[in-house]
């Protein structure tokens, strides 16, 4: 004796059809929605507009006169780990907190001074802590503003390069000082 399986009703079938339909619609305007507005950050120096993509921020910096002084792309999400970090080392600079400053970087950290220092580890950095954090340097990163990000190759700068931060396990973290 042979069975038969019972063969779809035509009201179900269309009720499949047009849930993979309504499936395919929604796939199809999430794919053209439209970008997420860029991000604009007001600042005693200017403004900065950080339009972010899937793989990238595109970041530009204006003066006060609206001019284009920097525009770099940092990797998707960096900028904001970027500004972050800056506003923390300024923080901690500004309190005199040598411990939370030596976490803040990544090691070996390099200051480029006319013979350049390698700094292995946070004890060195306490040991050397006068002679990397010279008042040039405590002055160029107050004077900084941690919005004004500049990225190349993976890497995020504060102020005029006086500190360069690159991204790790822990987020991002200061790997040189250019005094």
């Amino acid at each position: 004796m042979r069975e038969t399986l019972p063969r779809p009703h035509g009201g179900i079938l269309l009720l499949l059809l047009a849930a993979m339909a309504a499936m395919a619609a929604t796939a199809a305007t999430a794919a053209f929605a439209a970008p997420a507005p860029p991000t604009v950050i007001h600042h005693a120096a200017g403004e900065t507009t950080v339009e972010r993509t899937a793989d990238s921020d595109h970041v530009v910096v204006k003066d006060a006169k609206g001019d284009v002084v920097s525009e770099s792309y940092c990797e998707a999400g960096t900028f904001d780990a970027y500004r972050a970090v800056f506003a923390e080392v300024q923080e901690a600079l500004a309190k005199k907190d040598r411990a939370a400053v030596a976490k803040l970087f990544a090691y070996p950290l390099r200051v480029n001074t006319t013979k350049p220092i390698t700094i292995r580890n946070e004890a060195a950095l306490g040991k050397a802590y006068d002679q990397v954090f010279t008042a040039a340097v405590l002055a160029a990163v107050r004077a900084a503003e941690p919005a004004v990000v500049f990225c190349r190759n993976g890497e995020g700068m504060l102020g005029d390069g006086v500190l360069w931060a690159t991204m790790s396990e822990k987020g991002a973290r200061l790997t040189s000082i250019n005094p």
